[in-house]
C-alpha cells in the first residue's frame, strides 16, 4: 500500500488473509473450525478474500520469507519489487535469502520446501511489479522500520540454532546503520 496524498491510500497487493489453527490438536476441534468458516463468511461479505490454512505455523514461516527476501533490498534500493526482478545479481541474493530462511524453519521443525519457496518469492514480483516494501517506504520517511522483526529475526534466531545466516546477517546491519544515521528526525 502507498499515500499518494492525504485520504487517497493505493493497495498494490493482493494476497489472501490466512486463519487457522496454531497447532494441529486445535485444527481438529470442531467448534473451531466453525468458527473459522465465519470469519471466511464475514469477511467474503466485503469481498475479503479468506484462506483457512492447515499449518498456519508454514504459512507465517513463507511470509516470513518474503519479507526477507524483499524488504530489507527495496528499501536500501528505494526500489520497487519489478526492478528487484529485473536484476539477476539480485534475484541471486533472494534465492540465498530464501535458502536461509528454509534452513532455519527446518532448524524449528517447519517444513518449508526450498522448491515452493523459490516459486512463491519469485511469483511476488510478478503479481505486485509496482510495489514497494515497507521496509522502503518507512526508510523514504527516515521511520523505524520492522528490520528487527524480519532479517533480525533470522539473524537472531539463526545464530540460537546453529544455522548460518550471513545474507541476512547483512542485510539487517545495513538496513539498522542507515537508520542510526537518521539522528532522530522522522
Amino acid at each position: 500500500t502507498a499515500m499518494p496524498q492525504p485520504g487517497c491510500v493505493r493497495h498494490h497487493g493482493g494476497g489472501n488473509l490466512v486463519i487457522g489453527a496454531i497447532d494441529a490438536a486445535a485444527s481438529r476441534d470442531p467448534a473451531l473450525a466453525r468458527r473459522l468458516q465465519a470469519l471466511v463468511e464475514f469477511f467474503a461479505g466485503a469481498a475479503v478474500p479468506v484462506r483457512i490454512a492447515d499449518d498456519v505455523t508454514a504459512e507465517l514461516w513463507s511470509k516470513l520469507m518474503v519479507n526477507c527476501a524483499y524488504n530489507a533490498i527495496s528499501g536500501l534500493a528505494q526500489a520497487n519489487y519489478a526492478r528487484l526482478a529485473a536484476l539477476p545479481a539480485v534475484r541471486a541474493l533472494q534465492h540465498a535469502i530464501v535458502r536461509e530462511v528454509v534452513a532455519l524453519a527446518a532448524a524449528e521443525h517447519v517444513a518449508l520446501p526450498l522448491g515452493p519457496s523459490l516459486e512463491a518469492m519469485e511469483r511476488i514480483a510478478v503479481a505486485m511489479p509496482d510495489q514497494f516494501s515497507s521496509t522502503a517506504q518507512d526508510m523514504a520517511r527516515r521511520k523505524p522500520t520492522e528490520i528487527d522483526h524480519l532479517n533480525g529475526f533470522v539473524a537472531r534466531r539463526g545464530r540460537e540454532r546453529g544455522v548460518a545466516t550471513p545474507v541476512n546477517q547483512t542485510l539487517h546491519a545495513l538496513v539498522k546503520l542507515i537508520e542510526a544515521g537518521y539522528g532522530g528526525a522522522a
